[in-house]
């Protein structure tokens, strides 16, 4: 039985409640990642389309897609049940991705897919563009880096207290090693990887490589998932079948809520304080959100 917080000493309130450990409302963020025609986007929405419906019921979930890139809505005959779109335009700012966000929450949807992840790294208004704007107007060193971080990471820890399950379709690059062999320069590709934060992986619950048409690495060391759901990443191409057994797996017995998460949302925002609200206003994040059409 949960037990509040109110009467510890000092407490202005319940900060949390004590309550037995369960698996039900697990926080699920999956991130696929791969170059160009790796079939990242399709998937992803097959995933949200099987883990919203295990999580409301049978041909009761909403899946949303958060769109970057204005290509999501080619699929929109592939997924049953269809999907909601909203595009986000640049810039695209950790903030205006927070505000997107919200927005789907709001809306009540079941399964968020954002598709590009990358574009709040690396995007027009993103953490790079914002660091390379910092230091022309003169910040240097570490000063031009202070509030596209902070405002980064903002974005990425109401990503991790929501319990919307998130899927991260991110782009990839492919690094070069430059090594000297017998006075000869050897250049050897790399593993490809997400283009992002490099620390953003290790708090993804499942990290996918996809490599091309909805295939995906399945070494262990480059695969990254709970022991429980291993065995749905042997090398099977990802279906809404594999997106409903994630879901059964994350649901526990409960069912999801999405307008308890939307509070939780408020309520992650007043304790951040005034600031946290800050930004542009919603009409001018991205266009309404709508079934899907080509």
């Amino acid at each position: 039985m949960a037990r509040g917080t109110d009467d510890l000493p000092g407490s202005e309130g319940p900060i949390f409640e004590i309550a037995d450990a369960s698996r039900a409302g697990v926080h699920l963020i999956i991130q696929l990642f791969g170059p160009s025609e790796c079939g990242k986007t399709l998937t992803a929405l097959y995933l949200a389309r099987g883990i919203a419906d295990a999580l409301a019921g049978p041909d009761k979930g909403i899946v949303g897609c958060m769109d970057t890139e204005g290509r999501a809505r080619i699929f929109a005959e592939r997924v049953p049940g269809g999907f909601k779109v909203g595009e986000l335009t640049r810039p695209f700012s950790p903030g205006r991705y927070l505000q997107g966000i919200e927005l789907f929450m709001e809306y009540g949807v079941h399964a968020l897919m954002i598709d590009s992840f990358s574009h709040v790294w690396e995007g027009f208004g993103g953490v790079l563009d914002q660091a390379e704007q910092n230091e022309l107007n003169g910040w240097k060193g570490l000063a031009k880096w202070s509030k596209p971080k902070r405002d980064y990471n903002r974005m990425v820890s109401v990503l991790l207290t929501t319990r919307i399950p998130l899927i991260l379709c991110s782009r990839a690059k492919q690094p070069i090693k430059i090594e000297t062999k017998n006075n000869k320069e050897v250049w050897t590709p790399q593993p490809w990887e997400p283009i992002q934060d490099k620390r953003l992986k290790f708090d993804m619950t499942i990290v996918l490589p996809m490599v091309l048409h909805g295939e995906y690495e399945t070494d262990p060391s480059r695969v990254k998932c709970p022991d429980d759901l291993r065995h749905l990443f042997l090398g099977e191409k990802l279906t809404i079948e594999t997106g409903r057994l994630i879901g059964q797996w994350v649901a526990g017995g409960s069912p999801i809520n999405p307008a308890r998460e939307h509070l939780r949302k408020q309520a992650f925002d007043a304790a951040a304080g005034p600031r946290a609200g800050r930004g542009r206003p919603r009409s001018d994040v991205h266009r309404s959100i709508r079934p899907t059409r080509r």
